[in-house]
């Protein structure tokens, strides 16, 4: 099984030093920047192929009407069910994608048992771990925000709703 933190981390690294204004043109030049090539645009996302060194080196993007929200992209081949859940391997892989990252990018601004996030000025980039692999998401500020202030609506929501026990 394959990964590719440190081709992860050269692109991190190109995503905090690009000049992002987060118009849908973005996407295209931080893709040719990247040595990366759109394969499907679409009215609310976009298909990409990626040179990292995995198995399946893709990502995809999401889009509005005239920007460019977040960038996803795989950094470990993608385990079978039954040999993620005995192997280990993706929280083996996320431990070492979020060390690698930390070097570059320095502490994380936040973190979860799935998840590390690095809030820089001009990008938001956070590390996930899901049931079978790793991948990384590159996501405007105000984007993130937006979905940040959602987030923290939904929990309230829930918070507010919540039954009362029966003593």
């Amino acid at each position: 099984m394959r990964t590719d933190f440190d081709r992860a981390a050269e692109i991190v690294c190109l995503a905090a030093e690009f000049d992002w204004t987060w118009s849908r043109d973005d996407l295209d030049r931080f893709c040719a920047a990247a040595g990366w090539t759109v394969t499907e645009h679409r009215e609310r996302g976009a298909s990409i192929t990626t040179d990292l060194n995995i198995a399946r080196p893709g990502g995809s993007a999401d889009l509005d009407t005239n920007s460019v929200q977040a960038i996803d992209f795989d950094v470990t081949d993608r385990l079978g069910t039954q040999e993620a859940e005995s192997s280990g391997l993706p929280e083996v892989w996320f431990n070492g994608l979020s060390h690698r990252l930390s070097t570059e990018l320095g502490l994380p601004t936040r973190r979860g048992e799935d998840r590390m996030r690095w809030d820089l000025s001009t990008v938001v980039v956070t590390a996930y771990r899901g049931k079978r692999d790793c991948f990384v998401n590159i996501a405007s500020p105000q984007y993130r925000a937006e979905e940040d202030q959602i987030d923290e609506y939904q929990i309230d929501e829930y918070i507010v709703n919540w039954p009362d026990e029966e003593v």
